[in-house]
This record gives structure tokens, C-alpha cells and sequence, in this order.
């Protein structure tokens, strides 16, 4: 609805400038995606291009970069996602110590999605200590 976001800019516009004590830095939400954007120098919009483009290449802010396997290249995996890729990975592991190394390779994403999801991080540190009891159990038995 194009004729509506027009108008409502326009009576917003004209109430700055009929009050512009009063109303001088109060925006109407129509106009807030273009205010933040006008705020930005020609260079500074450059910057930022390149940057969202830098963050499109290595995975993007909303996404953890993980190895799942020494050798294997990084992934980057949707931050929704990580929890049940992880709990996927250590339900197939085959040794405590693959674990214990995928843990250690991992640490940085690991913890930036704890500080992200404290409570689905602790799921995942559950799940990564009762897998590699049951795993090291599992090479007691057998030995």
C-alpha cells in the first residue's frame, strides 16, 4: 500500500516541520528504516556493505562456524540448528576421544552459542558428558 507509507511520511514530515521544537527527532515507524539509513555518511554506507558482505561469505552473524571432523572444512551452521547438529554428531561418534577433540576444535562456537543460549548450550554439554561415559564405558567393558 504505497499511497498510505507516502501520506504517512508526508503528514509525519510536515509536523517536524510545523513544530520542530516539539517534534524534531520523533519519526513515525514507516520512516525509521530510511532515518537510520540517511544518518549514514556515503563512505560509512560503503563500509557497511562490505561488511554484510564479509558476513555473507564467512557464514553471517546468525550462524556458528563448526568443523565436524579433523580435515574436514568449516560450516557454517544456522544458529536454530546447532544444537541438534551437535546432539546429531555425538549420537554418531564412535569414540570418546573424537569427541573430546571435536569439543576442543570447536570451543570458540561452542561457547559463543552458550553466551547466545545458555540453556541449549547446557543441554549440549549434558548430552557431550553422558556420551563420552557411556562411550568410555562401553571401551572398559569390552577391554
Amino acid at each position: 500500500m504505497p499511497h498510505v507509507m507516502i501520506s504517512k511520511c508526508a503528514e509525519a514530515q510536515a509536523l517536524r516541520k510545523g513544530w520542530p521544537e516539539d517534534l524534531s527527532g520523533v519519526y513515525v515507524a514507516e520512516e525509521m528504516d530510511r532515518a537510520t539509513v540517511s544518518d549514514l555518511t556515503a563512505s560509512q554506507r560503503a563500509e557497511q556493505a562490505e561488511i554484510d558482505k564479509r558476513l555473507a561469505l564467512s557464514g553471517g552473524k546468525d550462524n556458528l562456524m563448526c568443523m565436524w571432523a579433523p580435515g574436514q572444512p568449516l560450516e557454517a551452521v544456522p544458529f536454530g540448528e546447532f544444537a541438534d547438529r551437535c546432539i546429531e554428531f555425538l549420537h554418531d561418534a564412535k569414540s570418546a576421544i573424537e569427541i573430546e577433540g571435536w569439543r576442543d576444535t570447536n570451543r570458540a562456537p561452542l561457547q559463543e552459542f552458550w553466551a547466545r543460549s545458555k540453556s541449549d548450550a547446557l543441554a549440549v554439554k549434558r548430552f557431550i558428558e553422558k556420551r563420552v561415559g557411556e562411550l568410555s564405558t562401553n571401551v572398559l567393558a569390552a577391554g
